[in-house]
Parts: structure tokens; sequence; C-alpha cells
């Protein structure tokens, strides 16, 4: 009887242990998954930062090559002055 008692006793402490080993789990999860949702978030604006910063570069790029353009215009210009004056 004395044993019967000490196995239920260790059955009863085991089974809170896993209760509370399941709970831990559990909350790990959680956290994990809201870890997970937290950095899929900073890669989504991440990308958006980059995806700016090449159309900021790609702009530039277009712009340079516009100021390019005009300032052979301007020359151009500049020497047919000079030519009829």
């Amino acid at each position: 009887e004395a044993q019967a008692d000490r196995v239920a006793e260790q059955e009863r402490q085991l089974l809170e242990e896993l209760a509370e080993c399941q709970a831990r789990l559990e909350s790990a999860r959680a956290e994990l998954s809201e870890r997970e949702r937290v950095a899929a978030e900073a890669g989504r604006a991440h990308m958006a930062a980059a995806r700016a910063e090449a159309d900021r570069r790609e702009g530039l790029a277009r712009l340079s090559g516009q100021v390019d353009t005009m300032r052979t215009r301007v020359e151009s210009v500049d020497e047919t002055v000079a030519r009829l004056t």
C-alpha cells in the first residue's frame, strides 16, 4: 500500500511537471510565432526601403543623363552663336 502511494505521488508529480512543460512549450511557440511575424515585417520593410533606394538611384541616373543632354545642347548652341557672330 505504501509503495502504491509513492507511485501515485510520483505519477502526480510527473503529470504536474508535464503540464508545466507543456505550458512553457506553448508559451515558447507563441513567442516564436510573434518573433517570426516581427522578422517578416522587418524583412518587408527592408525590401521596400531597398526598392525605394533603387528607384532613387534610377531617378538620379536619369536626371544626370538629362543634364548631360542639356549641357551638350547648350554647348552646341554656344558654338552656333559663336560662329554666327
